[in-house]
Formats: structure tokens, sequence, C-alpha cells
């Protein structure tokens, strides 16, 4: 067998199912925000605010860590909520 690694049709489905991926990982991230806002009455723009307040701060922190167990990374979770990848880190912690 050849290695097909540089060839144009593996790339490409490199490249589609890493999109898939980054779908699958944006569209379960805003449906853990919308779960957790409904439940804890929070708005997800509150969620993704810098606000500080101890309810959203909190509900925040739960959002976070259900986006961590689907293996989502901590940097594309801290984009998600405006935060820095060590915030998520620290916050899941």
């Amino acid at each position: 067998m050849s290695d097909c690694a540089g060839c144009p049709l593996f790339l490409l489905v490199r490249a589609l199912l890493s999109e898939e991926r980054e779908q699958f990982y944006d569209h379960n991230i805003e449906r853990i925000k919308e779960t957790v806002a409904i439940q804890t009455g929070i708005s997800v723009k509150e969620l993704e605010s810098k606000s500080r307040k101890r309810p959203i701060d909190r509900a925040r922190k739960i959002a976070m860590k259900r986006c961590r167990e689907l293996d989502i990374t901590f940097k594309r979770i801290g984009e998600a909520f405006n935060r820095s990848h060590s915030t998520v880190m620290n916050a899941i912690s």
C-alpha cells in the first residue's frame, strides 16, 4: 500500500471530517448553554457575559463542565464563553 497522507482525496476527506467535528462541537456547546440557561433561569447571553455575579458564574461553570465531559478542548470552551482556556481549566477543576 502506498502512503496516501498527501493525496488530494485524503486531504479533502480529512478536511471534511474536521469541519464536521467542529460543527458537532459548536452544536453541542450551544445546546448545553441553552439547557443550563433554562434550568437556572439565566440567559445564554448572561452565560457568555463577563459578569462575575455568583448565580451567573455558577451556571457558567456547570455549562463548562458539561462541555468538557464531551472532550471539547479548553480553548474551544473558552471561546464559546468569552473566557481564556486557563480560566476554563480553573473553573472546572
